[in-house]
Parts: C-alpha cells; structure tokens; sequence
C-alpha cells in the first residue's frame, strides 16, 4: 500500500529535519514563536470564514468579513502568547484585519462564486503519494456565459521560511501540475493565481513546466530521505529563530532510535514553557 505524505510535513522536513522529527514523529507539544507563523495560521481561520460564507452566500458580506475579522483576532490572540517579536505582531496584527477588511476589492459577491475550497489534491511521487490542497476556485461572471472564466487560487506564505528557496511556491507547483491535468476538460477558460497571506495576488500561469519538474524533485529527494530515516540540521542558525524547539533542540536526536527517557524528558520540558 502506498505511503501518503501531506506537503505540510514535507515543508517542515526542508526546512530541518530534526524539526521534522520533534514536530511529526515524536509529537512533541508544539507552540510556534514566529510571529510571522502565528499570522499565517489566524490568517487562515480568517480566510475559511470568508470563503464559506461567500459560498453559502448566507449574510451579507460585510456580515461575514467582520465574523472573519473576529475569529483572526482571537486565533491571534491564542496562540501568540510565546512569541518574543513584539513590535512584529503589532505590525501584523494591524496588517491583518486591514487585509480581511478589503477583501471585497478581490472578489465580486453578485458575479463570483465559490465552486471548490481546500479541495485535496494528490500527485504521485515516487511509489508514495504527496496529499496537498488547491485551496480555492472560483468562477468569475457565473450568470454570463460568454465571460465566463474559472480562477484557481494558491494561499502561500513567503515569509515564514524566507531561507528556503522555492519553498513558498511547492504547494503552487503541485496545484499547477494538477491544473494542466484537468485543463482540457473545461468549459471555460482558467487561470490559476497564488497569493500570499502578506501581500498581494500573482499570476502563476507562467511558471514553467521545467520549474514545475524542479519542484516535484525538491519533494522526491525530501521523501526519500524521510524514508531512509535521516533526520539532518538545518543549514543555517537563522532559521533557529523561527522553530519553536530551539530551546530543546539536540543533536542527538538525529539518531534513528532513541530511549524513551529522552523523549519523556524533553516532552515534559516544552509543556512547561
């Protein structure tokens, strides 16, 4: 039977794999002190809010976007409690409910309509297989047929794990290589745009089939080194900032077996920060 990966495991095995290993394989407890993470994730809430009720079309849309607004606050609030970066969760905090509040700008609420959300998608790598979401479709001037168009949309965050290359744009790799599968059986023209939780849309239809390949080999050599139980350090102590095990982090857990003592140990650790 196949193996299936979800990408966001993939992406934190590239970023470090004894982050990797602390996060996915021994479930050690887990509170992010980035304040960029901890953006993302209220982001998140904030965003599925938005895109169920513009699908439902239940309340008005002001109605939903300050339900989106509320739930962005209290995640943020939540799960902030161990960042040190203050003047950056202000700044964030600021940016994000400027950004739920002018989400009206990007969508149209009487033309537009929500036909897919975080809808999985999975390609195969390997012998396994590599579970990601696209995270939106939209199709745009629905009630006229000659406008007609469908617009696929990747929610990406570049800023987080800025120190890796091409990291933000995996999750849009694999929605495009998913996207070219089903091209041929739409009715209407579509394009795909992937957009970042902290800054503005961009067109992804021109990345081409050679970065795309790139992009699936960045995931087959992570996947192969998970399946061999190689659990390497990151290469570079800036991205130490952003793990919220730096404080616990110990290079004897890049040993494949290890006494249950140790992981006791540093379990309890994180459950009293």
């Amino acid at each position: 039977m196949s193996t299936i990966y979800k990408l966001e495991a993939i992406e934190d095995y590239i970023f470090c794999g004894l982050y990797y290993r602390y996060k996915h394989e021994l479930d050690l407890p887990y509170k992010p002190i980035s304040a960029n993470e901890i953006f993302v994730e209220a982001m998140k809430d904030a965003v599925f809010i938005i895109a169920n009720e513009w699908g439902l079309k239940r309340k008005h849309p002001r109605a939903f976007i300050s339900d989106a607004a509320e739930a962005f606050k209290e995640k943020f609030s939540e799960i902030s409690v161990n960042c040190r970066e203050t003047d950056r969760l202000v700044e964030l905090y600021a940016q994000g409910l400027i950004s739920i509040n002018t989400v009206l700008d990007y969508i149209n609420i009487t033309k537009d309509v929500v036909a897919l959300f975080n809808y999985p998608i999975y390609t195969k790598c390997n012998d396994s297989f590599i579970e990601s979401k696209l995270d939106l479709m939209v199709i745009r001037n629905d009630k006229n047929r000659s406008k007609r168009e469908y617009e696929f949309v990747s929610f990406i965050d570049d800023k987080t794990y800025k120190y890796i290359q091409n990291y933000d744009n995996l999750k849009v790799g694999l929605a495009r290589n998913f996207i070219e599968d089903i091209d041929l059986k739409l009715e209407y023209p579509c394009n795909h745009r992937y957009m970042s939780y902290f800054g503005h849309p961009r067109l992804a239809n021109k990345l081409s089939k050679r970065y795309l390949n790139i992009a699936l080999q960045i995931l087959e050599n992570a996947i192969s080194m998970i399946e061999a139980q190689v659990y390497l350090p990151n290469s570079s102590k800036a991205k130490c900032n952003s793990c919220p095990f730096n404080k616990i982090c110990d290079q004897r857990f890049v040993i494949k077996d290890l006494p249950d003592s140790w992981v006791d140990s540093i379990r309890k650790e994180l459950n009293e920060y």
